[in-house]
């Protein structure tokens, strides 16, 4: 398995922050189901993740929270 994640945090002002990333993800000999017995597993070869990932989150006024996330 290999995994790299880049990224960055900030904060907007001392109640909001940000995050942003980078990833690429790879799984190697992953089990899935048998498409001839779904009773069964097979291994197959390689699965790859890549994205951006973005958080927003903190008070944005009192008593108002946000939080959010996208991917």
């Amino acid at each position: 398995m290999n995994q790299y994640e880049v990224g960055i945090k900030a904060d907007l002002n001392d109640k909001v922050s940000a995050l942003l990333a980078f990833y690429d993800l790879t799984r190697a000999n992953v089990s899935t189901p048998d498409p001839r017995d779904t009773r069964f597993s097979i291994q197959t070869g390689e699965q790859r993740s890549r994205g951006i990932e973005f958080d927003l989150s903190g008070e944005i006024s009192p008593g108002w929270n946000i939080f959010t996330s996208a991917a």
